[in-house]
């Protein structure tokens, strides 16, 4: 499992394909990180961090948000992007 993580990664590409060598064969890897929208900044940077202070400021970085179709690209993860919550 790799839990809202990958998005403080400086490399996930690299992370990714550490997270699948890792991964049994046939097993499964699940990937869960805040999507590169206008809701995912608005919940992670202005809400979580400006507003509510539940994370220091800083703690994200909107250019590290990824899309699912992001998450799935790398050839070591066989993810169906049909699967996640794209909102």
């Amino acid at each position: 499992m790799g839990l809202e993580i990958i998005e403080h990664v400086d490399q996930p590409r690299q992370f990714l394909k550490t997270l699948g060598s890792l991964t049994k064969s046939n097993g499964a890897l699940f990937i869960s990180t805040i999507n590169r929208t206008p809701r995912g900044y608005a919940l992670a940077i202005l809400g979580a961090e400006h507003l509510t202070g539940v994370v220091p400021v800083g703690t994200h970085d909107w250019n590290k948000f990824l899309t699912p179709g992001e998450t799935t690209s790398c050839s070591a993860c066989q993810a169906d992007p049909a699967s996640y919550d794209q909102h």
